[in-house]
């Protein structure tokens, strides 16, 4: 794997939306994860935090999910099962 590849440890999505976050790192300290979002008009790379996962109310009751069935693999992997690509 490389720089330009690498290794999802977690993925979370909008359960009425098609946005996805791809978590590539997690910094403990700070609850913050740095990795790929997709769903937007132009994907991108950024920080996206725990806390507001967990403290946001979406309509409905729903919350940000996290995929309890994602396994690990790199980003282009996790991207094409999705039916994306980087």
């Amino acid at each position: 794997m490389t720089a330009s590849n690498p290794m999802v440890i977690a993925r979370y999505f909008h359960p009425s939306s098609s946005m996805t976050w791809y978590a590539t790192e997690y910094n403990v300290d700070e609850e913050v994860f740095y990795g790929y979002v997709t769903g937007f008009q132009f994907p991108e790379w950024g920080s996206f935090s725990l806390r507001e996962f967990i403290e946001l109310q979406l309509p409905y009751g729903l919350k940000i999910e996290r995929d309890l069935w994602f396994t690990p693999k790199p980003i282009k992997q996790a991207l094409k099962d999705d039916g994306q690509e980087l």
